[in-house]
């Protein structure tokens, strides 16, 4: 290999003629900035332009030494001598200073923080379901836990050690990580703490399932169980069958956003999951289950859907193994499959994202044969009997 050096000055620049006959320029600035280390370029210029910055860089570093004072310059010498045995370096000894010293914002508790973090999202209108799993999460499992201790004094290893130990399936695990980090990072915003110490830990990953359905069969036994007697749970049950609304919309729905002239129900964004009114049309086979049972005013469900009723119901149906968000699960896989339009499904159920992910998510869940028998599902004559109209 031959070289040829430019002028000496610093750093230096050298012309390499490599094996292959190609040329590259390597800038040495030797050991004066501290860690030995070159830089290789394609053009001198690109190598020339590099040269200049380590100049600018070693002239601020000089000024920057220069501007300390004698104490100064000398309390960085005995820190060095103090901290070569162990093998760190000033600014890793500050970093960790930083994260243990006391706070600006003063010393709390982790039940401490877990109060202002709740009462920080409720002035700042998050429903009253998310508040309650915040307070289940935090202000149970994970103050019960760490409650009386400073939230600025715990640290990554402490949380991981935790969280390994607990019999969580990966999805709680993700969970549980995702509202403990939102917790610190209230903390380090108020000024309790200087850093997230979640930030430390690795992610869990969680490998999403398709959605469960019911089958055509399990959808009709469930409604004709729910038809008996008073039919209390009978409404929602089918529109989460036939509309795909989700819990917690079925659990504020009132009577007077189901249009049966119109054949549309109203989902009004105070109680929608994206705060975002929607309109969804009424298929003939819902309204063949909602006309005998319709009120013109009241709530639309006794209890949340999700509750012991709904379990009972379930049972009795012979549903040993419920899915999650069975209902609305159940509606998008099977009007995706009998309609075909995307777009419109999606738009029913609320969602916003594209809908490349909704047809992924749901594109053959079902056969188009089921479908069709699925929307077939009508209350016969004898179910029919048993369905009490509800006093208006």
């Amino acid at each position: 290999m031959k070289a040829s050096k430019s002028p000496k000055t610093w750093p230096t620049i050298r012309k390499r003629i490599n094996g292959a006959g190609t040329v590259s320029w390597c800038v040495d600035p030797g050991k004066r900035l501290g860690k030995r280390e070159r830089f290789f370029f394609l053009s001198e210029a690109e190598a020339k332009t590099k040269a200049q910055a380590l100049r600018v860089r070693l002239a601020n570093e000089g000024k920057s030494s220069a501007a300390l004072s004698d104490r100064e310059r000398d309390d960085a010498a005995e820190c060095f001598r103090r901290l070569r045995p162990l093998g760190v370096g000033i600014i890793e000894a500050v970093e960790f200073y930083l994260a243990h010293a006391k706070p600006s914002g003063g010393e709390r508790t982790v039940k401490q923080i877990v109060t202002e973090f709740l009462a920080a999202k409720r002035n700042a209108g998050r429903k009253e379901n998310y508040l309650s799993v915040q307070n289940y999460v935090l202000g149970n499992v994970f103050a019960g836990e760490f409650g009386e201790r400073k939230i600025h004094e715990i640290t990554a290893p402490e949380i991981e050690k935790w969280m390994d130990a607990k019999p969580w399936a990966m999805r709680t695990r993700l969970n549980y990580f995702q509202d403990i980090r939102n917790l610190f990072g209230f903390a380090v915003r108020r000024g309790y703490r200087p850093t997230n110490p979640v930030a430390q830990i690795e992610k869990p990953s969680v490998t999403e399932t398709s959605p469960g359905v019911l089958t055509v069969a399990q959808a009709s036994a469930l409604l004709n169980v729910c038809a008996e007697g008073e039919a209390e749970m009978l409404p929602a049950v089918a529109i989460g069958l036939f509309a795909g609304l989700r819990t917690e919309e079925l659990d504020g729905l009132e009577w007077r956003h189901v249009d049966l002239r119109e054949n549309n129900i109203h989902v009004p964004p105070e109680i929608a999951k994206t705060r975002e009114g929607r309109d969804v049309e009424i298929h003939p086979t819902l309204r063949a289950w909602l006309l005998p049972l319709a009120r013109r005013e009241g709530k639309l469900a006794p209890a949340k859907c999700y509750d012991w009723r709904l379990a009972q119901k379930a049972v009795a149906a012979g549903i040993t193994d419920w899915p999650k968000n069975a209902l609305r699960h159940s509606f998008a896989s099977y009007h995706f499959a009998a309609f075909k339009n995307a777009p419109l499904t999606a738009s029913m159920l609320g969602h916003h994202s594209s809908t490349a992910t909704f047809e992924k998510r749901y594109k053959k869940r079902v056969k188009p044969s089921e479908a069709a028998t699925y929307w077939k599902i009508a209350p016969d004559a004898k179910a029919g009997k048993k369905i009490i109209a509800m006093a208006s």
